[in-house]
């Protein structure tokens, strides 16, 4: 029944946001000429490895003109000298970008001084009583001028700005002339107090001064839309709409798979509508002051939902936070803390319908899509990547966005030309289908040794384990593999509609055999190479002889995607008795240097055997590196604690913070 409220209440909000954006000229619009992709990048994306298990077909089907290429290749083998033929030199294929910025003197004043600054600046030039602003720390900084890109297309740049938490980022921010208030870090804060103070004493200036703003964090993407609404006019819509009480001073997003839940990564605040907001984050941030253990997601929805008095959005109710979140109420259901109440029985005077009280609405999550495993429909105008534990997981949520083909770059991140990427032809799995997850990774482990013999970027292949789908990064931890210097790009790479590809670029297939090694083109071109493997020969030896035949090879060298299968036993039956050469895991002391350095410096996750899969869904707290970085914490918070308890660490005695004031 709770479900069936809370669908019915949603649809018939996003039913009125649609006929007030549609009376406002600014309903979604799908363009009548979308133009076909290259002939070139077509062949390319039914080369690639099928990345949504919904979708897939036999490679045949996809591309009739690849039947010919698939077929095989009636010509002579080749001999190719090997053996004591040298490696090339390696160059990485990626390279980081980490800059270092002039110093910006204008950084140097008082917060609200730089502030101030930088919202009179807005206002005078744009005429508009309205901003946009997003915090920014050294996870995200790297995402400073996607951010503003992203703003830029979707049309409310001109009223964007910054607020950085930490000095080296608020002097990049400075140096590519976007606009900054730097935020000293105080000195008794810890990185969530600062993450507050950001987020919520920006926000009361603002209030104070009747501006309204819309807020946004960085892990926050926008699909690239030709024309219709932003993200920042739909809510500014949604808070001009009397739906749930008469003159709302907000709007908030809900979450995708949450409907009762609030979504504090966005919001809309009129200010100059009700002065009350200013009080709302105010309490807020001394609330949380005051308790450094609680959340703010959970602190927002908690009196949020104690302020509501209008029937049409009071189903969120249905899940109480302030007892979920475990802030104390009476046996009436009142919040104990004095400042709480305060500003409750100030925000909601006791009137009914809305009348006086301090009315927001909601913005359906069709619209801005809130959830750890994200999924688009066709009017999302913008896309929160969460993770399960809150501050955490930002590379994760970068990789996530790039599945998803939300990542904002530069042109070079969409290029393809010639002799840049390596793929994986076919798809990462055990050859014989039985359960091998060493397996797994031992292909990948040279999937990525190749890639950086070849100095080509690899494009990360979809893997299958255990009738689930998993995404190379959750087996790999990426920063490892950026450490080697190879660059990487997601698996969905090929797919994405921003590629630019060349005319003269090429797609090549070159695939591992039993006595060699075979090269075809899209056309059907190629040629078998001998390779006389004796006995004696190691799994080392025979990757090795790929390398020098994607050098050698004309085709190979100049295709701008290089598709290799590392597995000639591939769809073979494994004869009783034996086990076929490929599969057989070797030894490290057969590994040579070039093989074993790349084994010996990537770093990899243990299998956790989650739902089946078989949707292309994907989450941030996945990432390999995440999960690795969480282990480490709770190890050293382990051992921290055998420590205290044996005596030899002194017990931590957290300090009891009263009052207000700032940080």
């Amino acid at each position: 029944m709770k479900l069936h409220r809370a669908a019915a209440a949603a649809a018939a909000t996003f039913a009125l946001f649609t006929a007030l954006l549609e009376r406002s000229n600014l309903a979604p619009e799908l363009p009548v000429h979308e133009p076909p992709p290259p002939a070139t990048l077509e062949l390319a994306r039914a080369l690639a490895p099928c990345t949504e298990p919904q979708r897939c077909a036999s490679v045949d089907r996809r591309s009739l003109k690849l039947k010919k290429a698939l077929q095989h290749i009636q010509t002579a083998a080749k001999k190719l000298r090997w053996r004591d033929a040298p490696l090339p030199s390696v160059q990485p294929t990626f390279l980081n970008t980490t800059r270092g910025a002039a110093r910006c003197s204008s950084l140097d004043a008082p917060f609200e001084t730089q502030l101030e600054e930088v919202v009179r600046e807005i206002l005078r030039r744009t005429h508009t009583n309205e901003v946009v602003f997003t915090i920014v720390d050294q996870a995200y900084g790297d995402l400073l001028e996607a951010n503003f890109e992203m703003a830029r297309k979707a049309g409310f740049s001109d009223g964007l700005f910054y607020v950085s938490l930490d000095r080296h980022t608020a002097e990049d921010a400075c140096s590519q002339k976007k606009r900054v208030a730097f935020l000293a870090k105080p000195r008794t804060a810890s990185t969530k107090d600062v993450v507050y103070l950001g987020k919520y004493y920006a926000a009361m200036l603002l209030c104070k001064a009747r501006i309204r703003f819309f807020f946004w964090e960085m892990d926050l993407w926008l699909p690239p839309r030709p024309s219709g609404p932003s993200v920042v006019d739909v809510f500014r819509a949604a808070a001009a709409t009397d739906t749930a009480g008469l003159n709302p001073g907000s709007a908030w997003a809900l979450h995708e798979d949450n409907p009762y839940t609030i979504n504090i990564g966005l919001y809309y605040i009129a200010s100059d509508t009700d002065g009350r907001s200013y009080d709302l984050f105010d309490t807020l941030l001394d609330y949380l002051r005051r308790h450094p253990h609680a959340f703010d997601q959970g602190l927002v929805n908690c009196v949020l939902k104690k302020v509501i008095s209008h029937p049409r959005i009071n189903y969120i109710k249905d899940r109480d936070n302030c007892k979920v979140d475990g802030f104390d109420t009476d046996e009436r259901g009142h919040l104990v803390d004095g400042a709480l109440q305060s500003l409750i029985l100030k925000t909601r005077p006791g009137k009914m319908m809305g009348t006086g009280n301090y009315n927001f609405t909601l913005v359906d999550g069709v619209v801005a899509a809130s959830y750890a495993l994200p999924f688009l429909f066709r009017d999302t105008l913008a896309v929160h990547v969460l993770s399960s534990v809150p501050l955490s997981s930002s590379f994760g949520k970068k990789v996530v966005a790039k599945e998803l083909m939300l990542w904002e770059d530069g042109d070079d991140y969409f290029h393809v030309r010639r002799g840049r990427f390596l793929a994986l032809d076919g798809v990462l799995a055990s050859s014989s289908g039985a359960d091998d997850f060493v397996y797994l990774k031992n292909r990948l482990t040279e999937l990525c040794a190749l890639a950086r013999q070849t100095n080509r970027i690899l494009i990360l292949p979809a893997t299958w384990h255990l009738s689930r789908r998993l995404q190379a990064w959750e087996l790999v931890e990426l920063a490892s593999l950026e450490r080697l210097g190879v660059g990487w790009r997601e698996a969905t790479y090929l797919a994405n509609p921003r590629l630019k590809v060349d005319e003269d670029a090429t797609f090549v297939s070159l695939k591992l055999t039993e006595q060699g090694a075979s090269v075809v083109d899209v056309n059907g071109d190629g040629a078998h190479y001998d390779a006389a493997f004796t006995g004696e020969d190691t799994r080392s030896a025979h990757l090795r002889f790929l390398v020098h035949v994607s050098l050698h090879d004309r085709r190979c060298r100049d295709a701008a995607v290089l598709f290799v299968d590392v597995d000639p036993q591939r769809g073979l039956a494994v004869a009783p008795a034996r086990t076929p050469f490929e599969t057989r895991a070797i030894t490290d002391g057969k590994r040579e240097p070039w093989l074993a350095s790349v084994y010996n410096h990537l770093t990899f996750c243990d299998y956790k055997h989650r739902e089946k899969r078989r949707v292309a869904l994907v989450g941030a707290a996945f990432e390999c590196g995440g999960q690795n970085a969480g282990k480490r914490k709770l190890a050293d918070d382990m051992r921290k604690k055998m420590l205290r308890r044996a005596g030899k660490l002194p017990k931590v005695v957290e300090a009891v913070r009263e009052g207000r004031g700032s940080l």
